[in-house]
């Protein structure tokens, strides 16, 4: 409709203008364009002028209509044409009244096609030439703008700011204000810029470029917050979120700006509010800039989700980014599929990633989420970035991982095998450096120690020096040469004396010096880690060892102490308090406390941690200590009781056997002679195990030494006829015959 009604009036225009051509009437041309002008049809309005000016140049109308064809001819965004008409002017006809008009035109045109210099020299002239005419104020506002788009910002302010004081009444005052607040934040002087906006708030409470003030105000904030430890960074949030109360062009980048200022301050639940109205509003924009804040909206909800533990929230948010397409969708793709893997989604995390598998990024994340579930693909997929792929950071970090999956695996001859092409792949010193360290990893375990010392003696990185060292410390231990391994060792606690190694270092020095049979330097390694150590775990080491060690050189009150001391803080390590419990049981037995020492025992035998191999041990200890105590009757008890039936119900036939033999002996002790020759008779059915013709043979000894010769014989015969020992035969032979002969 609108277009026929336009077309309707042009048939009509046109159709006077050439009546007016036919009757030679400048007059009626000349209303003709100026009516055409006011209804902004600026071709017609150009034609008419452009008669007058070309074919009337005596016209009482000329002037006017040479400047309304400038104006037509701008208008049209003809705007050569506008400069060409205006240099005729400035030329021949610089009398008109409109001149003024036209100088300030010329300037404009030249700003509006980013000729800013052109703009600068004809605005200058202009002000020059008519300092008061009504368009000065704008024509020094267009000058300023020019200075700020070729970042001469101090010239800029200045012109800015001379505006209010030349023309303070002038209607351009409120834009010249704002655009000097906008021109400090450009300058990098934040704190004026800040000031003037702040300013214009309070004496502009209505105007139109308040959201932009505010969406300033936040930039500014924002990036003081960078450099000043203040509350800058949550009034950032506060601004942002100021602007995006009005519905302005503005409004979805000051959503988004207001959700990452909240998200920089752990504002979660704020930021995830700005981000839902980003892209509850705005997502189905299209505009290319709307759209791109509108996925990083989504984005960024998602990860907050996340970190809320919404899972399917974010999940949801995810999918939708990835909806979108393009870099953010990978970006997303990968984060999603992280967060589906720790959840043990292994399928959606795999399926997540396969449409973005030629992205190199999200290949390298499908290989990740593919360790655990199919390590031998992850394997392949890294082998594939790393072999087809420019050295890069992402090849880099494929090595990186390829290796520590391998090492996991106990793939050491693979990690072996890949060196050379990891070596010809890799590009940062880092990731160079990684390679030798997980080479000496390789080594070691393959206890080749000569070839894991050189890799781990190549490192040179320093956040992997302190690696490298405990490596070589440790490959000189396996290796049995102590003295290097002290050397190295020394040298890690040393330079890293609170390092991630220390506790280990000490604990190690400790166990070295205890070899080359250093009992001193061992004491003070362990004591160091048990005053300085901050790991429970070698602090425990320590504290065993040191126990030991005390036990060992009779020390047993300096033994209890320790134990004693961490029996209670590895109430929640079984292993580590048995062990205590166990230096602690034999330091009150090394005492002679023989009580506190059974009674220590059966703290550990009690335990749920323990197997019934490792109970049976116990118990023995138990029955032995009874045994030296003279508790006889108790020694028997706790064989038969506790021991017996473990062992059976185990088929545990070297214990059972220890047990019988044991037993039959007890009974000797206690004179009692017919059980102890039914314990041995036991025995008879278990001949197919060589320790039991060495309790035999003992019970064939001490019935002849009760000169009971014909039961010592008997004995004698059945070892010396089933043993598999040759020194044991012998020697019942000879027995068994002396016992014959008496």
């Amino acid at each position: 409709m609108k277009n026929s009604i336009f077309l309707i009036i042009s048939i009509v225009l046109i159709s006077s203008v050439v009546q007016a051509a036919n009757g030679n009437n400048d007059e009626n041309i000349f209303k003709v364009g100026i009516g055409a002008f006011k209804d902004e049809l600026y071709m017609i309005s150009e034609a008419q002028f452009r008669i007058i000016v070309e074919q009337y140049p005596n016209s009482r109308y000329f002037n006017e209509a040479i400047y309304y064809l400038t104006l037509s001819q701008y208008k049209n965004k003809k705007y050569d044409d506008a400069l060409r008409t205006i240099s005729l002017i400035k030329s021949k006809y610089s009398y008109i009244k409109h001149y003024p008009n036209v100088l300030f035109l010329e300037g404009k045109i030249h700003y509006e096609v980013r000729q800013y210099k052109l703009a600068i020299k004809s605005l200058e002239n202009y002000l020059r030439l008519f300092p008061i005419n009504e368009d000065a104020p704008f024509a020094q506002y267009l000058m300023a703008s020019s200075y700020t788009s070729l970042s001469n910002y101090n010239r800029a302010i200045e012109l800015l700011k001379e505006i209010e004081i030349r023309y303070p009444n002038s209607p351009i005052i409120e834009e010249s204000k704002f655009k000097l607040a906008e021109t400090y934040r450009l300058s990098g002087d934040l704190q004026n810029a800040l000031n003037e906006f702040q300013n214009f708030i309070a004496k502009f409470t209505n105007s139109k470029y308040l959201p932009d003030v505010y969406y300033n105000l936040g930039l500014i904030t924002f990036n003081l917050s960078e450099s000043k430890d203040t509350n800058y960074l949550l009034q950032s949030a506060l601004y942002f979120q100021k602007a995006s109360e009005y519905n302005s062009g503005i409004k979805p980048f000051a959503l988004f700006n207001a959700g990452i200022s909240y998200l920089a301050t752990g504002k979660l639940e704020e930021a995830k509010s700005m981000f839902s109205n980003l892209v509850y509003e705005f997502s189905s924009y299209n505009q290319p800039e709307i759209k791109s804040t509108v996925i990083e909206g989504y984005l960024n909800l998602a990860r907050i989700q996340k970190e809320l533990g919404d899972t399917n929230s974010a999940i949801s948010n995810y999918m939708n980014v990835t909806a979108y397409g393009g870099e953010n969708a990978i970006k997303a793709s990968i984060e999603l599929s992280s967060l589906l893997n720790s959840l043990n989604r292994d399928e959606e995390a795999i399926k997540v990633l396969e449409p973005f598998t030629n992205d190199t990024k999200a290949l390298f994340n499908y290989a990740l989420v593919l360790k655990n579930k199919s390590p031998e693909i992850s394997e392949k997929i890294l082998v594939s970035i790393i072999s087809n792929n420019d050295k890069s950071e992402v090849v880099d970090n494929a090595i990186i991982e390829l290796l520590k999956l391998l090492i996991s695996k106990g793939s050491y001859e693979k990690v072996i095998s890949y060196n050379k092409l990891l070596s010809e792949k890799v590009s940062s010193t880092y990731t160079k450096d990684f390679i030798y360290l997980m080479l000496g990893e390789a080594n070691l375990n393959l206890k080749d120690y000569k070839s894991a010392i050189s890799a781990y003696s190549m490192i040179k990185h320093e956040s992997l020096k302190e690696d490298s060292l405990e490596g070589i410390a440790y490959a000189h231990y396996l290796s049995e040469n102590y003295n290097l391994a002290i050397k190295f060792y020394s040298e890690l606690v040393d330079t890293y004396k609170q390092g991630k190694y220390t506790e280990r270092a000490y604990y190690m020095l400790g166990l070295c010096y205890e070899k080359i049979k250093n009992t001193d330097k061992a004491i003070l390694s362990h004591q160091q880690n048990l005053i300085y150590g901050k790991d429970t775990q070698y602090i425990f080491l320590s504290a065993i060892s040191l126990g030991w060690i005390y036990l060992k050189i009779g020390k047993f009150d300096d033994a209890i102490g320790i134990a004693s001391k961490y029996i209670d803080t590895a109430k929640n390590n079984p292993t580590v308090q048995i062990q205590l419990l166990e230096i602690l049981a034999w330091s009150y037995d090394s005492k002679k406390d023989y009580k506190r020492a059974i009674d220590t025992f059966l703290q550990i035998v009690q335990s749920e941690n323990l197997n019934d191999f490792q109970r049976i041990r116990y118990y023995n200890y138990i029955s032995l200590i009874h045994e030296k105590a003279g508790q006889y009757q108790d020694a028997i008890k706790t064989i038969i009781k506790n021991i017996i039936p473990i062992a059976l119900s185990n088929n545990y036939s070297n214990d059972y056997i220890e047990s019988l033999g044991r037993l039959t002996f007890l009974y000797i002790r206690q004179n009692d002679l017919n059980k102890a020759k039914q314990t041995i008779d036991s025995l008879i059915p278990y001949t197919n195990i060589q320790k039991t013709y060495e309790y035999i043979y003992r019970f064939g000894e001490y019935l002849y030494s009760i000169n009971q010769f014909d039961e010592a014989a008997k004995m004698y015969m059945i070892v010396a006829k089933g043993s598999n020992d040759p020194d044991l035969r012998d020697e019942a032979y000879y027995w068994g015959g002396w016992a014959l002969f008496n």
